[in-house]
């Protein structure tokens, strides 16, 4: 446990010694290993552009609300409100497993962490993915690599992808 509050000597070199062992084999297990964190953001606003101009639904919804009454163009707007926040959600979707997808197969071990609000980030795009990688410092050129392709790939529709570290193992 990280800052852990002791009554005193005895209660530390008591615990020091009762785990010892235990110490020792983590210490080992994370010899020459690094925590690595990986955030996907996206600008909502350019994916659902992006989506908009491309999507046939969408498109199909634009032309018919042009020649519709207006009861028909309030319908096919909501229709078409509800595809795109539709389609925006599943490529986020897909977009972060993706992006976990292709770095997990480097990591010793991962873990999610709690995505966080924009408030937190300071960030006005939104934050779909928060992972902690564990790596073996001899694949980390390899982890630049990859992130560096990933964020080429999916910069074009307003993802994009941050590594942060190394940050010592925790």
């Amino acid at each position: 446990r990280l800052c852990t509050l002791f009554s005193g000597m005895p209660a530390l070199m008591s615990l020091l010694v009762q785990n010892e062992q235990h110490f020792h084999d983590t210490l080992n297990w994370l010899k020459g290993r690094q925590e690595w964190g990986v955030k996907v953001f996206c600008n909502d606003m350019e994916l659902r552009s992006i989506l908009e101009s491309s999507d046939h639904d969408v498109l199909a919804l634009n032309t018919q609300a042009t020649m519709g009454s207006a009861g028909q163009v309030y319908v096919l707007r909501k229709q078409r409100e509800r595809r795109l926040a539709e389609l925006v959600s599943t490529r986020m979707d897909e977009v972060a497993n993706d992006v976990l997808d292709a770095l997990v197969s480097l990591a010793v071990e991962d873990r999610l962490r709690p995505v966080l609000s924009e408030a937190v980030t300071g960030r006005s795009e939104t934050m779909l993915l928060n992972a902690a990688l564990l790596i073996d410092i001899a694949v980390c050129s390899e982890l630049y690599v990859i992130v560096d392709e990933l964020g080429s790939r999916f910069s074009t529709e307003g993802f994009t992808i941050e590594l942060t570290g190394p940050w010592p193992p925790y």
